[in-house]
């Protein structure tokens, strides 16, 4: 009895159906329960699967892509050179390692700097349109 009150008590009657120890306990679900737990545990492990290869190739693909010339050097350099925000180590750790959060960074950083080239030609097309008239 104590057995049974300390199974009942360490675990939830979830736990109890996967680990396959609820008759041990006085539980009985009938089989459909099990299997859907079954089906549904494999299918979640399946989507996270998934979820995280689409993710690897994402951060590939952007990887290959800021690691094209990025308007400049020196923004890259700078970047390289500053403080970590993540762990130890600094940012130039994290670009030897290639690490997912380094990506991402450097994607900012990119995206940054193309905003401020995209701002200067349009701010340059706005005074030669002035100039014209």
């Amino acid at each position: 009895m104590e057995d049974t009150f300390e199974l009942l008590t360490s675990k939830s009657n979830y736990q109890l159906i996967i680990e396959g120890e609820s008759s041990r306990a006085g539980l009985s679900f009938p089989d459909s329960i099990v299997e859907s737990i079954d089906r549904k545990r494999t299918n979640h492990t399946i989507a996270e699967q998934t979820r995280r290869s689409d993710l690897k190739i994402a951060l590939k693909e952007l990887s290959s892509v800021i690691s094209q010339d990025c308007c400049d050097g020196a923004s890259r350099k700078a970047h390289a050179a500053g403080g970590a925000a993540y762990g130890s180590g600094g940012s130039s750790g994290k670009a030897q390692s290639g690490s997912k959060v380094y990506t991402v960074e450097l994607a900012i950083e990119y995206i940054k700097c193309l905003q401020k080239v995209a701002g200067s030609k349009y701010r340059s097309q706005g005074h030669l349109q002035q100039g014209q008239q």
